[in-house]
């Protein structure tokens, strides 16, 4: 072999350990923080801000540079950790609140002591709200967390213009960026984010009049960004925080849009622990830095389908106990048609779109299971049993606690955002349809009805 044979095989060798070595550890993608709204960036939703009656405010706290001439004023909280505000009431309360009430909590919300921070940290931003003499709203956000309000810049607002959209009060609004910290698997991280801070958007209603008067909401205005260099091209990923307390990404707040830099179709949404699938390459979304600063691609090897509950992928193998205590298992409908119907007793429309179930049922039995997942509170299970047998709805359900925010979820792991929510799955176990609303059982039927007749011409 001449030398220069030898260095093209050592290059070549060289390349193939790295390339092993990337597919085995993963890639990490670089992400940027971008303040503002994306071009394909969905709005988030508002998250509400609470008065002095909040369960983790802490009266012991004083605030200064409170502005003279405003008749009425109250000051709000947003918790961007609530359990570790329970944690640390718990320990201000010392002794007076039953530990068993804070393990009941932390199981709620999914975490636990070991992975908060023991000693306080300002995981909580303030807004003062005022009335002026002339009727106008105040808003001063404590955008350093140090409870002084003089250094901070103050915003008024007309208040005739309440009521307006999402979209609408998001406009009207600056964003400003905010000083917090929180508690990851026991360490504490410092990050800075860009909050709108709105009195238009009124979602809420409080039974105060005094909460009503000063009502505001927060909207998240920030993404983080990066290029993913994938089978020879690249591909744009946006990161965003979930729509509700904590900010920080893991692996129950984390939504991942991607798709090639230079394609302007829609984009599809992917939550970590999910698969993409790039020219018959698996890479899984393996992991994402606390603060959005990056996010680690591994690949998982070759194939033509991933599981997920996108159109065109493989549905998520679902598998758990049914309201009637039988396992169900969606891997042993293979071979039907299967229809996910996410409902809950509180939502109207649901109730409304119960016909609609029913005769697809009665028409398309021979080919279709339908299983409904409800989506409530435990409480609410008589009246759920009361609504499936009241309008004879002979199939399937399952029953999903609201409160569970786990990755294990089935609303959660199915991206499953208003009710109702129908999800159609085709015998190979293929995501074929997702429908929102009401009124839109034609969509399945045109889906099923060729299927039906050449099952009843074969008989």
């Amino acid at each position: 072999m001449n030398k220069r044979s030898f260095i093209i095989l050592l290059v070549f060798i060289g390349s193939f350990i790295e390339n092993a070595r990337a597919q085995s550890s993963g890639s990490m993608i670089a992400l940027k923080r971008v303040v503002g709204k994306g071009d394909w960036t969905p709005s988030l939703n508002p998250t509400n801000l609470y008065g002095p009656e909040s369960i983790n405010f802490d009266a012991a706290k004083t605030f200064k540079g409170i502005p003279a001439g405003l008749t009425q004023t109250m000051i709000k909280e947003l918790d961007f950790q609530p359990p570790q505000g329970m944690y640390e009431l718990y320990k201000r309360l010392d002794g007076k609140m039953p530990p068993d009430m804070l393990v009941k909590e932390l199981n709620r919300q999914h975490t636990d002591t070991l992975s908060l921070s023991s000693l306080p940290i300002k995981h909580t931003v303030h807004i003062l709200s005022g009335i002026t003499a002339d009727g106008r709203r105040v808003l001063i956000t404590d955008a350093n967390n140090n409870l002084d309000f003089s250094d901070d810049k103050q915003l008024t607002y007309d208040t005739a213009a309440s009521g307006l959209s999402v979209k609408a009060a998001e406009a009207l609004v600056p964003g400003q960026d905010v000083d917090y910290q929180f508690a990851y698997n026991g360490k504490v991280y410092n990050r800075k984010i860009n909050l709108q801070i709105s009195p238009y958007q009124t979602a809420f209603r409080y039974s105060n009049p005094a909460e009503q008067q000063h009502y505001a909401v927060a909207f998240v205005n920030e993404y983080s960004r990066g290029i993913a260099k994938l089978g020879g091209k690249e591909y744009k990923i946006v990161c965003m925080a979930a729509y509700h307390p904590p900010f920080f990404y893991d692996s129950l707040n984390t939504n991942i849009f991607i798709r090639e830099r230079s394609d302007s179709a829609a984009v599809t949404s992917y939550n970590l622990g999910d698969t993409l699938l790039v020219q018959h390459n698996k890479y899984i979304f393996a992991a994402v830095d606390p603060v959005g600063r990056q996010i680690v691609l591994k690949h998982a090897g070759k194939g033509k389908s991933v599981t997920g509950s996108e159109t065109g992928q493989i549905a998520y193998p679902i598998s758990r106990p049914a309201m009637n205590g039988q396992l169900f298992e969606l891997n042993t409908l293979r071979g039907k048609y299967v229809l996910f119907d996410f409902w809950g007793s509180w939502c109207n429309p649901c109730i409304s779109a119960i016909p609609d179930l029913v005769a697809l049922d009665r028409k398309y039995k021979h080919i279709l299971s339908i299983v409904s997942i409800a989506y409530d509170e435990k409480k609410n299970l008589p009246v759920l049993d009361k609504l499936i047998k009241e309008n004879g709805m002979q199939w399937i359900h399952l029953f999903e606690d609201n409160k569970d925010k786990s990755s294990s979820s089935i609303v959660n792991r199915f991206k499953v955002a208003a009710f109702p929510t129908q999800i159609l799955i085709d015998p190979e176990g293929k995501i074929i349809l997702r429908i929102v609303g009401v009124g839109k059982s034609r969509l399945i039927e045109d889906q099923l009805e060729t299927v039906s007749k050449n099952t009843h011409d074969g008989r």
